[in-house]
C-alpha cells in the first residue's frame, strides 16, 4: 500500500474493496483452514487487507482522506469448479498464500486434493 500512495496522482482515489467471500468456494476454505491449523494464520505481507480499521489508520497516517460510500447494494459472486479452484491454489493465484513456505503450500495442495 506505501508504494501505491506514494505514485498515486495527487487527489487520486484509491478504493479497496475485499472480495467477501466471492472467492470463497469449499476447496480453497478448505486450504486456508489447514493452513491456519498449521500455524500460517497471518499469511499477509505487512498490512492484512482484510482488517480493515488496521488499513484506514494506515492510509489515514499517510495523509489519505477516508470518503465513506454505500455499498449494500454491491453483490459479487463466483462460480468456479472444485478442478478450477485446486488449479488457481497449484499456481498461487491467491495472494494470501504468496508467503506459504513452498514445502508447506505443497502438503496442502496434496491434502486438499486428497
Amino acid at each position: 500500500m506505501p508504494r501505491l500512495i506514494r505514485v498515486a496522482k495527487s487527489g487520486a482515489r484509491i478504493v479497496q474493496i475485499n472480495e467477501h467471500g466471492a472467492f470463497g468456494n469449499a476447496v480453497r476454505l478448505r486450504f486456508s483452514r489447514r493452513a491456519d491449523e498449521l500455524g500460517h494464520a497471518g499469511r499477509y505481507l505487512g498490512l492484512n487487507p482484510h482488517e480493515r480499521a488496521d488499513l484506514v489508520a494506515h492510509m489515514e497516517a499517510e495523509g489519505c482522506e477516508t470518503i465513506a460510500f454505500d455499498a449494500s447494494d454491491l453483490r459479487w459472486t463466483m462460480d468456479i469448479s472444485y478442478g478450477e479452484a485446486l488449479a488457481r491454489l497449484q499456481d498461487r493465484l491467491y495472494a494470501e498464500f504468496w508467503y506459504l513456505p513452498e514445502e508447506v503450500h505443497a502438503r496442502l495442495l496434496a491434502e486438499t486434493l486428497a
